[in-house]
């Protein structure tokens, strides 16, 4: 299970959804949140990163 998973079990809410309520400021502060908004940015990169590789063809 990755982090983001395991912090969507326990809060209830998707990756997607808490990334948009903590930019617009609806959550408070809690150590968890940063965490889980780093292990989220940081997979999203990498995503995207795959995303741009898988189309390269050698």
């Amino acid at each position: 299970m990755s982090a983001c998973e395991r912090f969507e079990k326990e809060y209830g809410l998707r990756s997607d959804e808490f990334v948009d309520k903590r930019e617009s400021c609806e959550l408070d502060d809690r150590d968890d949140y940063f965490d889980w908004f780093a292990a989220k940015k940081g997979l999203d990169v990498w995503d995207r990163r795959l995303r741009i590789l898988a189309g390269v063809n050698i």
